[in-house]
């Protein structure tokens, strides 16, 4: 079972490896899938699963608008099924 939440209002500047040790602080990360168009530039937002649903949640009330590469607040949801 995927425990994934949506991390979205990204700056272009953001990578994957930011996300990762951005939502390291939540949980345990298995993936992180960071949206782009097809010529290669991020779109604004990502995916990122966790290893339980637990950690999954945690994410999403302890990551909320916090600071992200000293400007950015991004906003976290849970993905819909």
């Amino acid at each position: 079972m995927l425990h994934c939440v949506l991390v979205h209002g990204l700056e272009s500047h953001v990578t994957e490896a930011d996300l990762l040790e951005f939502c390291k602080q939540a949980g345990n990360v298995v993936s992180i899938q960071l949206e782009k168009d097809n010529l290669g530039i991020p779109k604004g937002f990502a995916y990122a699963e966790f290893a339980t649903q637990a950690e999954a949640q945690h994410a999403i009330q302890t990551l909320n608008g916090k600071l992200l590469k000293g400007s950015i607040h991004p906003r976290i949801t849970t993905v819909k099924s």
